[in-house]
């Protein structure tokens, strides 16, 4: 069994011999359907479990799991089951100051106990985020307990982790990032000759499954055209928040009917996929809260799993946003104690060699 918040969730339960009316509350459908697996089979056998998705749910139990969604949408009928609810455990608690969870939190007005669980919670030290924090602290009060990333590699709950990055050049576009972003990452047809040989290199090496994710819906659609008409053998899909059963696509990657999976972002907070080793980052983003998340999609153990690969993008000089963006990632993976490689590409004519150094 790995080390995750399912786990927590269960075990602080079980802490207080099953004697608290537990509500755990999730944003996320995929996650939703993972709990209906987990809790029953493996975390709560024999436990009379409650899921609360909709609005015809009126068996509640000792513990419940509901999409924070349904709870908020349907308050009238809700609304009293949630005053006899003596624990709550919040799932994802960094966004728990949102219309529809304040809508659920307000009214949860008996809980003795409230434990909110997220790896970026009160990260952020910028002025715009100052009043997010606070109406966390309200709720859930001070952070109890923080585990670094290497600490849970050193104690063998997580999977270590090599993370090499690419060299790229892009196009500077000072004062508009979007279009900076645009020709750099999205329309450069070098980056996308970059991703297909690393993809190819790894699959050789790691084999499957293979997770290439990116940040707009266009990079995505576009990847997998590319990926589709280049390796044409292989089963390849792509996923965003307008694509119909994700759960289904997770399914697949992890019982390998499916080889890669191109995704968006959606992908970073509460997929399951224990058995990959190779992920390819095309997001560039500068955020260590969505490093933290992406990461998480990598150091999941399993059995036979003893390493996991990260490529990331470091953008030369030319750039100004995506360049200082790489800086910061590489500095976030060094702080975290990660193997970090930046490679070297040989660009001489027919050689293919790829040399590196560590950070």
């Amino acid at each position: 069994m790995g080390f995750g918040k399912t786990l927590i969730m269960a075990g602080t339960y079980l802490a207080f011999n099953r004697g608290l009316k537990t509500l755990v509350l999730v944003n996320d459908q995929d996650l939703f359907k993972q709990m209906q697996r987990e809790f029953p089979q493996d975390l709560l056998p024999g436990e009379r479990i409650s899921f609360i998705q909709g609005s015809k749910i009126t068996n509640w139990s000792q513990f419940n799991v509901a999409m924070v969604q349904s709870l908020s949408r349907n308050m009238k009928l809700y609304q009293r089951e949630l005053s006899t609810i003596q624990m709550v455990l919040v799932d994802e608690a960094d966004v728990a100051d949102n219309k529809t969870y304040t809508n659920v939190i307000t009214h949860l007005n008996n809980t003795l106990v409230r434990l909110g669980l997220s790896g970026t919670i009160y990260m952020s030290n910028l002025a715009k985020d100052k009043v997010h924090n606070m109406n966390l602290r309200k709720f859930f009060g001070d952070e109890m307990n923080q585990v670094a990333l290497h600490e849970m590699i050193d104690k063998g709950y997580s999977t270590p982790v090599v993370v090499k990055f690419l060299p790229i050049r892009g196009h500077s576009h000072k004062y508009d990032y979007k279009k900076e972003y645009d020709t750099s990452i999205i329309d450069n047809p070098n980056l996308y000759k970059l991703s297909l040989e690393r993809v190819i290199w790894n699959i050789k090496n790691h084999g499957t499954p293979i997770l290439i994710v990116c940040k707009y819906i266009r990079h995505c659609e576009s990847l997998y055209t590319y990926f589709k008409s280049n390796l044409p053998k292989l089963r390849i899909a792509y996923m965003h928040n307008e694509t119909p059963n994700r759960d289904g696509l997770i399914k697949s990657l992890n019982s390998g009917k499916l080889d890669i999976l191109i995704t968006t972002t959606i992908i970073c907070r509460g997929k399951n996929i224990p058995n990959l080793k190779y992920l390819l980052n095309l997001t560039s983003f500068a955020s260590n809260e969505k490093s933290i998340q992406l990461l998480g999609r990598l150091v999941r153990t399993f059995s036979g799993k003893t390493k996991a690969y990260l490529d990331d993008l470091m953008f030369t000089s030319e750039t100004h946003y995506l360049y200082n963006h790489s800086r910061k990632r590489l500095r976030y993976y060094k702080n975290e104690k990660i193997k970090t490689i930046i490679l070297k590409i040989n660009e001489k004519k027919g050689s293919k060699k790829k040399k590196g150094r560590n950070c």
